[in-house]
Parts: C-alpha cells; sequence; structure tokens
C-alpha cells in the first residue's frame, strides 16, 4: 500500500512569492511598452489579468496561433523567475524543506503547481532541491490555472492527507469542494483568506499540520 500523500505548493512555502511576484510586475510592464497599451498595467493585480495579456500578445506576436502565444510568454516569465532565485538564494526556504523532509518516511511529499516542469526542474537543479515524491505542473500550453493541475492530481493520486498552499485562494476553494483538509502558508505577510485556517510561521504550520496527520 502506498504512503499518504502532503500536498503542497512551491511559491510561498519552499521559495518566497518574491521572484513570482517581480516577474509578474515586470512582465505587465513589458507588454504594455511593447503592445503601446498602457491599461494592461492597470490589470496587473487582477484576477483575470490574462484576459488583458491575451490581447496585448495579440499585437505583439499577431502571426503565432494563441497557444503558441502562451508558450512564449510563459517562456519569458518563467525565465525571468529563474534569474531572480539564482541571484537571491536567500529566497529558499530552507527550513521549510528541511521540515517536510522530516515526514518522507511516513508520508509522499507531492507538489501542486502551476509552474512548468522544465521551469521546476531548473530551479531544484540550480538550489539542491529533492523534496518530492510527486509533482504535478502546469503544461507549457496552459495559462495559469490551479484548478486544470488540481483535477489531474486528484484523477491520478486521489485525495491527499492535506493540502498546504500559498496566497492563491482558488486553491482552497477546490480542496472545499473536493474536502481536502488545507492549510494557508502567510510566511511572507500576504493577505488573510478568508475561512482558511493560516500558519504565519514555521512553528505554527507544524502545530497545525499535526492535528491533521
Amino acid at each position: 500500500m502506498e504512503k499518504p500523500i502532503i500536498a503542497t505548493t512551491v511559491s510561498g512555502l519552499f521559495i518566497s512569492n518574491e521572484p513570482w511576484k517581480i516577474a509578474h510586475k515586470l512582465g505587465m510592464e513589458e507588454l504594455a511598452k511593447l503592445s503601446g497599451d498602457d491599461s494592461v498595467l492597470k490589470a496587473t493585480d487582477s484576477p483575470d489579468y490574462f484576459k488583458k495579456v491575451e490581447s496585448a500578445l495579440e499585437k505583439i506576436y499577431p502571426n503565432l496561433t494563441p497557444t503558441e502565444r502562451v508558450i512564449k510568454r510563459r517562456e519569458i516569465y518563467f525565465g525571468r523567475v529563474l534569474d531572480l532565485i539564482k541571484k537571491n538564494p536567500q529566497f529558499v526556504n530552507k527550513e521549510a524543506i528541511k521540515y517536510f523532509s522530516t515526514h518522507k518516511q511516513n508520508y509522499r511529499i507531492a507538489l501542486i503547481t502551476t509552474n512548468t516542469k522544465y521551469f521546476l526542474e531548473k530551479v531544484f537543479a540550480q538550489m539542491g532541491i529533492n523534496l518530492f515524491d510527486v509533482i504535478e505542473t502546469s503544461l507549457p500550453e496552459e495559462k495559469d490555472n490551479k484548478r486544470l493541475v488540481f483535477e489531474r492530481f486528484l484523477k491520478k493520486y486521489g485525495k491527499p492527507k492535506v493540502y498546504v498552499g500559498g496566497s492563491k485562494s482558488d486553491s482552497y476553494d477546490f480542496c472545499k469542494e473536493n474536502n481536502v483538509p488545507c492549510i494557508y502558508a502567510n510566511f511572507y505577510g500576504d493577505k488573510d483568506i478568508s475561512g482558511v485556517q493560516m500558519a504565519k510561521n514555521l512553528e505554527e504550520l507544524e502545530k497545525l499540520l499535526g492535528k491533521i496527520l
């Protein structure tokens, strides 16, 4: 019988979410400049920002298909994130990695993320991270949609014992709909998420997980 799964995210838990935030901001500024559409900047913090991204990409890359444009843009975005992590190794939360490693004897540690497999391989190789038994990622042509990744994960592996996530609220909506216990690891002072138990540091996370595992 296979060991039960503790599912996790990467941004905001094992690596600070700062490089993703910076890369997103820089990317939106670049799109606005190249497309000549300053309204893109107003959508930077909007949940449906990708609608503006698609419109800008169509102006910048008119000869590419919609799928090709998404792939190209995500490659640029993840390239920026990787560069930021390389230049700032302090972004990696080594204590969180060490803590979750202590559970590997009794649990499989899974990663559910909208990052791509290629990007993660680069990051993990750069930072020497060898923690995960199961990894479910976005496909290169997919938009930033955590639900799609969650759905694939559940079909392949079933429900995890618990999900420990970052600041994406749709992750917790999905968990609630599918009766998956969840914890918000808010280690970097992001907004609270209503109705989700939250840990502001590793000590609080250990206590919450101790009640579930």
